[in-house]
């Protein structure tokens, strides 16, 4: 089925076997079909999309924790679905795991990386940034993004945060994926369009049987 320029029609089992066979071209449909692909741009995550997001994320889960995950579909996974992540949320969680207490002293963020937080728009060179930090440098950044100075970050500076944690094996990938699916953003709500939005609402009800989103919103 065609809805606009998004294709729905994934039944549960074929999501269940995309991950489990680390079926990347079918992977790649179903992100691409509920506008889960990662952009260069904010967008928001529909009541579909959140559930698809949710659903793959949690299978990424227990399929890590079988050893029956690839590189390939991790990798996959974290830079489209990362940018769905509530990212302060995400790096709280983060700081829990990991041990660390609320720092007394300043963290220590470049003056580079200052002015692309402090003007909060789409920036490319974030991402090349991050990958170069060491994790010092990197739980620094995140020590700040966490503190009371931030209130809002852009969605698209998400993704080489959670890939960083990612690269660097901060976490075990079960928990790593766990974590994602947990701190997702909250969908919009859904407006229905005459016929049309009964189909999807029916045929995603199908597919993921009583899983709901959780009420209220969140703001990143």
């Amino acid at each position: 089925m065609k809805i606009g320029d998004t294709y729905v029609g994934f039944t549960g089992e074929e999501i269940v076997a995309a991950v489990m066979g680390n079926d990347i071209d079918a992977l790649k449909a179903m992100i691409e079909g509920f506008e889960l692909k990662r952009t260069f741009e904010p967008r928001q995550l529909t009541i579909e999309g959140w559930k698809v997001s949710s659903s793959l994320l949690n299978l990424a889960s227990v399929f890590a924790g079988r050893s029956m995950l690839s590189q390939e579909t991790a990798t996959l996974l974290i830079d489209n679905l990362s940018m769905d992540v509530n990212v302060f949320l995400f790096l709280q969680v983060l700081a829990i795991y990991l041990h660390r207490e609320k720092r007394e002293d300043e963290p220590y963020v470049s003056k580079e990386i200052m002015a692309i937080l402090e003007k909060n728009e789409p920036n490319d060179e974030l991402a090349g940034r991050i990958a170069m930090m060491n994790e010092n440098e990197f739980l620094s950044l995140c020590d700040y993004l966490i503190s009371d100075k931030m209130e809002k970050l852009n969605i698209t500076f998400t993704p080489p945060l959670v890939r960083f944690v990612y690269t660097h094996q901060m976490m075990p990938l079960t928990l790593l994926f766990a974590y994602m699916a947990s701190t997702l953003r909250l969908p919009a709500p859904k407006i229905e369009i005459a016929n049309v939005g009964d189909i999807v609402g029916q045929l995603l009800d199908g597919i993921f049987g009583g899983l709901e989103a959780p009420d209220g919103e969140t703001s990143t």
